[in-house]
């Protein structure tokens, strides 16, 4: 069962919404979960319109939210995730370009009061992921050489032909993978 709903991430974008008219769009953008996000936690996605090679407009329309986040014990860090993507799709309309995590992105994390506004997560944040991946997991994928472990809920390349893989700290491609469930 998990911890947290659609109901309360429309409430954290709603929240947004109501507090200058030209957040209001955020009201009409879809909210969804996306079971398939492996790697990030959210995403949102925009529509642009290219004129000439270039992009003429930006549209965000979608935000979409990873299930790993539903599970979070915590509301503020879930709520700082749902942040982070409403502040893509803020910066991203404002400035009509895919601001990315660049300082236009991180100004307008500061406005909304998202404090995890970087591409990065802190030791804290990193070990409640971990602790949901660990729960919700039906696979674990370690490097023989390091160590690390990956946690997935699937049968992904990795898992089915990890020799196919490699090791982003290490560089390595022997891998062991342990069934959970």
């Amino acid at each position: 069962m998990n911890k947290w709903n659609m109901d309360d991430i429309k409430a954290i974008v709603s929240e947004v919404a109501s507090r200058k008219k030209e957040y209001e769009f955020l009201n009409n953008m879809e909210l969804k979960y996306n079971y398939h996000l492996r790697n990030a936690l959210g995403r949102c996605k925009c529509k642009g319109i290219i004129v000439n090679k270039k992009v003429e407009s930006i549209t965000p329309y979608c935000i979409e939210i990873s299930k790993t986040v539903l599970n979070f014990e915590s509301y503020d860090m879930m709520k700082q995730i749902v942040l982070h993507e409403v502040a893509h799709a803020l910066a991203d309309m404002k400035h009509q370009d895919d601001c990315q995590h660049d300082y236009r992105f991180k100004e307008m994390c500061k406005e909304i009061g998202c404090t995890s506004s970087g591409a990065y997560t802190t030791e804290e944040e990193q070990q409640e992921i971990r602790q949901v991946k660990e729960k919700t997991a039906k696979y674990k994928v370690s490097c023989t050489n390091c160590n690390h472990d990956w946690y997935y809920k699937s049968r992904t390349k990795a898992v089915k032909n990890p020799s196919s893989c490699y090791c982003p700290y290490c560089g390595h491609d022997d891998f062991h993978v342990t069934t959970l469930r």
